[in-house]
């Protein structure tokens, strides 16, 4: 006689629509719950909850948060993904009329927005400071959802204008909890994601998260948190993005300067690899001798490993060719002439004579702020060597 097979405790869920949050849960109740899919403003980064976007001042967050704004109240884009549209409410506490109305003009002055997209978006310049705060957000979702539209977002810019005004020396861990904890239950109560504006330190730190502006009652109230990374190169900024419900994420963005717009490069990680990849083969391009890995990390001040691994891919792509044991061409250049290899182009079978230069800094590109992406000027050492190739 066969075992009777044990029936699985994930069978028949039930949706766990309210129970009584005192008495709790069995863990068969639990695990029989049936819980609706968490809702994301954008998807894979901006969920529901309350989140926090962190990031220096002046550096982009109120426009990042704009556009996010936009997106939403027009059922449009933003950082490539498309928004399912809904009201928003944004308390923009630092920004002028005036102020608003120059940035927004600039974002949409390539759409056109519907009447609908125009009456979803709310913008509040003057807010009493929490608890009262608090109330007049409830009042606004009441308002916005007694007209038959669904509050999709709420932004809050910046957490200093919004919390009480307090001694310095009051403020702590506990303090910075409670705060967001009257935020993050107005999140939970009406089910509004709430996108919290505050600011990083001037201090750095080896976690990124350790950067936020406060204590840690801050990150360990929030759902989730976001940190606008202005950096430099090719992508103007790093965004962060963790949470409870989120997989870690670092997103490249790129400022476009004409629309005020953050635009969505791709994988930081891919970015950088680009990035890197390019400065190696321009800097080998460059350069009439065959150069290691240590005469590339001097130049570039790149990670000597990265080096090395990408000259193997470049080398397998032939892109690059190996010269000499440790050493490295770029596959136009010729070098040696004894050199018996592929080297790219036809014809190029002498070594190219490099003209005596006068005065040559000693700069590195890495320290040479005009040389640094085009190699063309005598300020360093090898934008001086550059110049004298292409006379």
């Amino acid at each position: 006689m066969q075992p009777k097979k044990k029936e699985s405790t994930m069978l028949n869920q039930q949706p766990c629509n309210s129970h009584n949050a005192l008495a709790g849960l069995s863990l068969g109740d639990l695990l029989s719950c049936e819980f609706p899919e968490p809702k994301w403003v954008v998807p894979g980064i901006l969920p529901e909850g309350l989140t926090l976007l962190c990031g220096k001042p002046k550096k982009g967050k109120s426009l990042l948060s704009c556009n996010i704004a936009l997106a939403v109240a027009s059922g449009g884009r933003v950082l490539g993904k498309h928004i399912e549209q809904g009201s928003v409410i944004a308390l923009c506490l630092e920004d002028t009329p005036r102020r608003l109305q120059s940035r927004l003009t600039m974002m949409l002055q390539y759409d056109e927005l519907t009447a609908q997209a125009m009456e979803n978006l709310r913008f509040i310049n003057k807010s009493p400071c929490m608890p009262d705060g608090i109330q007049l957000l409830k009042q606004q979702i009441v308002i916005t959802e007694a007209t038959g539209r669904e509050v999709r977002l709420i932004i809050i810019d910046t957490l200093a204008k919004f919390r009480p005004h307090r001694d310095a020396l009051k403020s702590g861990y506990g303090t910075d909890y409670d705060d967001l904890g009257q935020i993050k239950e107005l999140s939970d109560l009406h089910h509004v994601p709430i996108l919290l504006i505050h600011h990083l330190r001037k201090s750095g730190a080896d976690d990124i998260m350790d950067t936020v502006s406060g204590s840690l009652g801050l990150t360990g109230a929030a759902d989730s948190i976001l940190i606008l990374d202005r950096g430099s190169g090719t992508a103007d900024a790093s965004l962060h993005v963790t949470g409870r419900d989120i997989e870690e994420a670092e997103h490249a963005l790129q400022l476009d300067k004409a629309t005020l717009t953050w635009q969505h490069l791709g994988s930081a990680e891919e970015v950088r690899s680009t990035t890197g990849q390019q400065t190696i083969v321009d800097t080998l391009k460059a350069s009439d001798e065959a150069m290691s890995p240590r005469d590339i990390e001097t130049i570039t001040g790149l990670d000597n490993q990265y080096i090395r691994k990408t000259l193997l891919k470049l080398q397998k792509d032939k892109i690059v060719k190996k010269y000499s044991y440790g050493k490295y061409l770029f596959t136009g250049n010729s070098g040696n002439t004894e050199y018996t290899g592929n080297t790219g182009n036809t014809g190029n079978t002498s070594r190219l004579t490099v003209a005596t230069v006068p005065t040559v800094a000693t700069l590195s590109i890495k320290e040479c702020t005009t040389c640094k992406k085009n190699y063309q000027c005598l300020d360093c050492e090898h934008g001086a060597k550059q110049q004298a190739i292409n006379q």
